[in-house]
């Protein structure tokens, strides 16, 4: 009668190891993971600065030297000019620029929607000098 009960103890304890998670309890616990992990992402990242004007400018005339794109600004967007046509290639505000001196020196104002600064590969660019609205200039090598 004994063997019986010691029996019956190894069948239940045997029954307790082999019992495991379902499939749908590790995709339950992975989701809530994934999302705490994004959320902490998200609150816990620093802000990252807007880029000024010079270091745009630098940016893209390196970007036009080695890939051969071309680049223009204009008062709310920087194009690219792909296949015939300039695309807008993202949007940056540049309505602080009052005016800007040309290749033949003489200083323009810009209008509504003009590009006026051009940036072509080998660091040729359309414009020598642009003067901000606080009257700040910015040389253009």
């Amino acid at each position: 009668m004994d063997n019986l009960v010691e029996k019956g103890k190894m069948q239940i304890s045997t029954a307790q190891l082999n019992k495991g998670f379902t499939l749908l309890e590790i995709i339950i616990v992975l989701t809530i993971i994934s999302l705490a992990s994004t959320s902490f992402y998200l609150l816990l990242r620093q802000p990252v600065p807007e880029e000024s004007l010079t270091d745009k400018i630098t940016h893209l005339q390196e970007n036009s030297l080695y890939t051969g794109l071309t680049f223009s600004f204009t008062k709310d967007s920087i194009k690219i000019y792909k296949k015939g046509e300039w695309v807008k290639f993202e949007d940056f505000d540049t309505s602080y620029v009052q005016s800007y001196e040309d290749s033949n020196g003489q200083n323009r104002q810009i209008k509504e929607d003009e590009m006026y600064l051009i940036i072509a590969p080998g660091n040729q660019t359309s414009v020598q000098k642009i003067t901000l609205n606080n009257n700040e200039s910015i040389e253009i090598n």
